[in-house]
């Protein structure tokens, strides 16, 4: 961009902003930006994967924006936060606390990328996306789970904005606080704001046409989460919790290109861990009695304790899960719920020896996504699924069982084990519907129904889908959640028999 434009448009900004009360986070009005406004208070542990972003000089930190992990070592945050001279010069993240001024610990920050067309506008803030590099992996982190490309939530729908938070009664900026808004069509926006031509398709409007409500003055970069999904970034807004003036988030689902080739790699890194992330969608409850094979894998560290994936007991000392549960753990931070029915209680739990993946996976493709896991004590009581011959082959519409700690489209309880049945799906017609966007190997399975509506989505990847008593794949990925024409894919465990027999002599 011209300097002599930037100018301009700096200097307009500053005006609009004084003369319609535009708050925003920028190297032009330091400190300001979004803080959350009559909100309620929250814990750290309900948003495990948020960050306070700091100015860090003469030893202490300054929060300046809010950020949220996408993986261990990067956080997605405002182009605008990064854009900020004094961080770059001296930036750090507290994680892990409820407070933006103690307790957590800090992370110190190696680089900063901002996208390649951001631009303060007048007065909006367009291609408002940044990314934080840490120095060193952060193991314990937990990523936020990324919108799918494109996907809308509709108008009404109430989402979550968290933060560090003033209210306009007591100033209280100090604990992480969250407010519920609706979701607000782009036209009732644009209507709004007729004249300014500033707001885009990378761009989410909600809040209240009353106003009382808002993210405001303090916590940009935080996020905007969609039934557990982050689906925008806290960008802007026009004053504080204003009648008829909403706040602004960047579309996490509409990012377009020209971030660079860093952004790009980093980003294509996370979509593709996230698309396998599996949950049980539109099942129905399960017992253990009934599947005593099926355990959850677990991510315990001194502040969080979260379920992250199912698995299966093939023997008494090893479990079968998918390759990028394994890659999320390690034996110093998993522990193994066997014999429950609930994910959170009851069972037994067991320690983790060593954790391996197949040294041929890809997040890229989803191929050889088969993982395992050593307990460190025999579980000598335990009942063992039973694993199909090398080669075995599972003819289309077969019906099997796919099981895991679910989640469905309303508003069930996850807590305990759910089950769903679908029809195998043949190769040609699973590699059809995944046409121009994935490939579809020798060694996936890949199960549902073409209307989708059910499935095993968001969030229990490794556990097992059940064919005759037989485990015939392992939960991987998919695209959406119960999208038609878009089948469930899982690791085919006959075409990796060979390779569990080997490290494990099952």
């Amino acid at each position: 961009m011209n300097p002599v434009w930037l100018v301009l448009m700096i200097v307009a900004a500053q005006t609009l902003g004084k003369q319609f009360g535009l708050v925003v986070c920028s190297r032009r009005q330091q400190g300001s930006s979004y803080r959350i406004v009559n909100g309620t208070y929250a814990v750290i542990d309900d948003y495990p994967f948020l960050v306070s972003v700091q100015r860090w000089s003469k030893n202490e930190g300054s929060h300046i924006c809010g950020g949220t992990f996408v993986s261990d070592q990067w956080i997605l945050t405002a182009g605008h936060c990064v854009d900020d001279p004094e961080f770059r010069q001296g930036g750090i993240v507290r994680v892990e606390s409820s407070f933006h001024a103690s307790g957590g610990i800090f992370l110190p920050i190696e680089r900063t990328v901002l996208h390649d067309s951001f631009d303060y506008g007048s007065p909006g803030i367009d291609y408002d996306y940044g990314l934080i590099k840490l120095v060193a992996r952060f193991e314990r982190a937990v990523p936020v789970r990324l919108v799918a490309p494109y996907k809308r939530f509709p108008p009404g729908e109430l989402c979550t904005v968290v933060g560090w938070g003033m209210t306009k009664k007591t100033g209280d900026r100090e604990q992480l606080r969250m407010v519920r808004l609706p979701i607000v069509r782009q036209e009732v926006c644009k209507e709004i704001y007729e004249g300014w031509e500033t707001i885009t398709r990378r761009m989410i409007c909600a809040g209240y046409a009353a106003g009382g409500q808002d993210a405001c003055e303090g916590d940009s970069g935080g996020p905007l989460l969609c039934r557990g999904i982050q689906a925008g970034i806290t960008s802007w807004g026009v004053g504080c919790a204003k009648a008829n003036r909403y706040g602004f988030y960047a579309n996490v689902a509409n990012q377009p290109t020209g971030y660079g080739s860093t952004r790009e790699s980093v980003m294509s890194e996370v979509r593709a861990k996230q698309k396998m992330s599996f949950r049980i969608v539109n099942g129905t409850e399960a017992t253990i009695v009934s599947y005593p094979y099926v355990v959850s894998i677990q991510r315990w560290t001194p502040r969080v304790k979260q379920h992250i994936c199912g698995g299966t007991l093939i023997s008494e000392s090893w479990v079968l899960t998918a390759a990028h549960c394994a890659d999320k753990i390690s034996p110093t931070t998993v522990m193994v719920r066997a014999n429950s029915s609930f994910f959170n209680r009851g069972g037994k739990l067991h320690r983790v020896e060593k954790v391996i993946k197949h040294e041929r996976f890809s997040y890229a493709t989803g191929d050889y996504d088969f993982g395992l896991l050593k307990l460190k004590q025999r579980y000598r009581r335990g009942t063992f699924v039973k694993l199909p011959e090398r080669r075995r082959r599972f003819p289309p519409a077969e019906r099997c069982t796919a099981m895991g700690w679910g989640e469905t489209l309303g508003r069930e309880s996850r807590e305990q084990l759910r089950q769903v049945v679908m029809p195998i799906v043949s190769q040609a017609l699973c590699r059809k519907a995944y046409e121009g966007t994935d490939e579809i190997t020798a060694r996936m399975l890949c199960a549902g129904y073409p209307e989708g509506m059910r499935d095993a989505c968001d969030g229990d990847s490794g556990g097992p889908l059940i064919c005759r008593g037989i485990q015939a794949g392992v939960i991987s990925w998919a695209i959406g959640c119960a999208q038609p024409n878009k089948y469930g894919v899982y690791s085919s465990i006959a075409e990796g028999r060979e390779w569990i027999r080997n490290h494990t002599g099952v």
